[in-house]
């Protein structure tokens, strides 16, 4: 998705600005200054948009040089070249990440020997029917 550029920003922001401008004083001409203004930000910001996306399409449907280069009528040599691709791709070495809580050290507890008391399933459902729900 591509950026809004500046001036288009700062077009929605003053539009939004005298939008609450409006609200808060309650002046009607102001009001329909400010949907003036709004609609034609949105009509700027609707264009730049569909001709983004024209743009992205003409790009993406391209044909590329290294496209040209795989597509090929031989298909053995086509093989060749997505297998070599594969091999070169999974001799990178892997990077893992570690997970913030599985791989955080242990914490010590000075209850790690007690035994885990027994709950009855009747203990539960008092438990549960006594807690509200929070809205």
């Amino acid at each position: 998705r591509p950026a809004i550029p500046p001036e288009l920003r700062s077009k929605l922001s003053y539009s939004r600005a005298l939008s609450f401008k409006a609200k808060r004083t309650g002046d009607m001409k102001l009001k329909i200054e400010s949907a003036k203004v709004r609609n034609d930000v949105r009509r700027e910001l609707r264009l730049f948009q569909q001709n983004q996306l024209a743009k992205q399409l003409s790009d993406r449907n391209k044909s590329v040089d290294s496209a040209r280069m795989f597509w090929k009528s031989d298909a053995t040599a086509m093989v060749q070249l997505a297998a070599d691709y594969y091999e070169k791709l999974f001799e990178e070495p892997s990077v893992t990440r570690p997970h913030p809580y599985t791989d955080s050290p242990l914490v010590l507890s000075l209850e790690n020997n007690s035994p885990i008391p027994d709950v009855t399933y009747a203990d539960v459902l008092k438990v549960v029917k006594t807690r509200k729900k929070k809205r």
